[in-house]
């Protein structure tokens, strides 16, 4: 046979422990007949199988992607409904200034479950309990004095509007 064939080395076949340097194989040659042999020879891999670890996120996206099941057709603003009540517009007029306060529910609480307070800077409505939850209006560092609120109430539109007196001048 004939020694023509392909070289390569062999680490794997080297133990230190056992033989001395002369012993360690360093080329070795393989003939054309073995080739073929190898060849025909069906190669068997192992499966890899590769353990699926979860995504871990760190800092402020730790909890934005970290929810426990896909959910469609919530409402988020529903969701995360604390006690401030952020939701409003207002219209100013020459001697008032309007907030009208939409708000689910709000033709079902009574009257004295309403409380408006005010400075001459600032105003606030405290709703005690609506849906089971205490709600809170309050805007502070108004652009200009007031002499007092009202509160008027849309039945049938769930709707309240708080009137702000301007301060003359």
């Amino acid at each position: 046979s004939s020694h023509l064939g392909r070289i390569y080395f062999r680490p794997g076949n080297f133990d230190p422990a056992r033989s001395g340097p002369a012993e360690r194989p360093l080329v070795v040659v393989t003939t054309r007949s073995e080739m073929a042999d190898e060849a025909e020879a069906p190669k068997v891999e192992e499966e890899k199988t590769e353990e699926k670890k979860p995504v871990v996120y760190e800092g402020c996206a730790a909890g934005k992607y970290n929810w426990d099941d896909a959910k469609t057709g919530g409402n988020a603003d529903k969701d995360i409904q604390g006690e401030a009540i952020t939701k409003y517009s207002w219209a100013d007029g020459k001697k008032l200034v309007s907030i009208y306060i939409e708000l689910d529910g709000l033709d079902d609480v009574a009257d004295d479950a309403l409380v408006v307070d005010s400075s001459e800077k600032s105003v606030s409505l405290t709703i005690s309990s609506i849906d089971g939850k205490r709600r809170r209006f309050a805007v502070s560092g108004l652009s200009e004095e007031i002499d007092g609120v009202k509160l008027n109430r849309k039945k049938g539109k769930n709707t309240v509007v708080l009137k702000l007196q301007k301060k003359e001048e």
